[in-house]
C-alpha cells in the first residue's frame, strides 16, 4: 500500500505565495514514493496556477475546494 500525503494550501496574501510553495521543494525527499494530494483552500486563479505547476513538478494530484477551516479539513 502506498503512503498518501495530504496538503492543504491557503494563500491569503499573494506576497506569501513563495512560503506556500516551499513544501514542494522537499516533499519527495521525505516521502519519495508517496501519493501526494494537494488541496487548494479556495485559491484564486493566480496562486492556483503556481500551485498547479508545483504539483505537476512533483507528480501530485491537485484539487481546489471551497474555503474550509483547517481543523475541519483534518
Amino acid at each position: 500500500m502506498k503512503t498518501k500525503v495530504h496538503i492543504l494550501v491557503k494563500v491569503r496574501n499573494v506576497a506569501l505565495l513563495p512560503s506556500a510553495l516551499l513544501v514542494f521543494k522537499t516533499i519527495k525527499v521525505g516521502f519519495p514514493d508517496a501519493e501526494v494530494w494537494v488541496w487548494g483552500n479556495n485559491l484564486a486563479a493566480g496562486p492556483m496556477g503556481d500551485v498547479r505547476e508545483a504539483c505537476k513538478n512533483v507528480g501530485a494530484i491537485f484539487l481546489n475546494i471551497p474555503t474550509i477551516n483547517h481543523g475541519r479539513w483534518i
